[in-house]
């Protein structure tokens, strides 16, 4: 059968979360053993392993599953989206970000980047559920001393969130695809990712998409700088973004021709091995 796993390897993905939690001061519950156990034996019985990327196919080598096994196949077909042409010049520089798990999206690499920044006329909003930070004291001390950052809850429309922010960044240490990057692309923003995001790979060779190590406060806060001394390339990448959309419809998607490849032999070995039972059951 083949099994589809955009997370990292099981147990690469506990022994990150569990160090996170060293680092946080909370404490590391581990999945239960039935979890670790069947996500075990799901990739021993697998005869084939999708993956959206590389970072988590290597998890998954690492460990040794076999390299035929586990394919990268990119979530990379995007549909052509309408993005505003201009947006309003604003007199500060907004940069947005998505939180679900505090473990394993990064929030505490990029609250220590922009506290080392202490940059004038610029906002970070924070998207996530308040509630969360009375479990992650670390994060709400970080977040309280710095008064240019703003948590927002839900959002009954995501654009009206995208549209507040100039540059948007996913500092997680582990996302095996990271959806939130193609949303806010679509959205004509630039991104800051690392390196541990599965999506910024499908733009890996684009300018609105940096990639930054893992972990890693100070290259966060490189990254941002640079954008916050030269604004000008917010909006040059934008109209690069918005070519990139436009043209998406004549693009060879790597999504089809994987999953074409993947899967049209096993059809083919499938039509064949009908074609012999029936022979079996009508003989001539």
């Amino acid at each position: 059968y083949i099994l589809e796993r955009s997370c990292p390897h099981i147990q690469f993905q506990e022994e990150l979360i569990e160090k996170e939690s060293e680092k946080l001061k909370v404490i590391y519950r581990p999945k239960p053993d039935w979890w670790i156990e069947r996500s075990l034996r799901e990739y021993e019985e697998a005869d084939y392993i999708i993956t959206p990327s590389d970072y988590t196919r290597r998890t998954l080598l690492e460990r040794g599953v076999p390299r035929k096994k586990a394919i990268k196949i990119p979530l990379d077909k995007m549909i052509p989206v309408k993005i505003p042409a201009h947006k309003q010049r604003k007199s500060q520089l907004t940069v947005g970000t998505v939180v679900g798990n505090p473990l394993r999206k990064g929030l505490l690499y990029l609250l220590q980047a922009w506290e080392k920044l202490k940059l004038p006329n610029a906002k970070l909003i924070i998207k996530m559920n308040p509630l969360l930070l009375e479990g992650f004291p670390i994060l709400r001390d970080l977040i309280e001393r710095q008064p240019g950052i703003e948590i927002r809850g839900f959002y009954p429309r995501i654009s009206d969130f995208y549209h507040e922010c100039d540059l948007f960044v996913l500092p997680s240490v582990d996302d095996g695809f990271g959806l939130v990057i193609t949303e806010a692309l679509a959205h004509g923003l630039p991104c800051i990712a690392t390196d541990h995001v599965g999506a910024a790979e499908n733009f890996k060779d684009s300018a609105f998409v940096r990639v930054v190590t893992a972990g890693n406060s100070e290259s966060l806060a490189s990254a941002l700088e640079s954008f916050y001394r030269d604004q000008n390339q917010i909006r040059e990448l934008r109209d690069s973004i918005m070519r990139y959309f436009q043209e998406s419809a004549s693009r060879q998607s790597g999504y089809d021709q994987g999953i074409e490849d993947l899967y049209q032999p096993l059809l083919h070995q499938n039509q064949s091995l009908f074609s012999q039972t029936d022979s079996l059951a009508n003989p001539s």
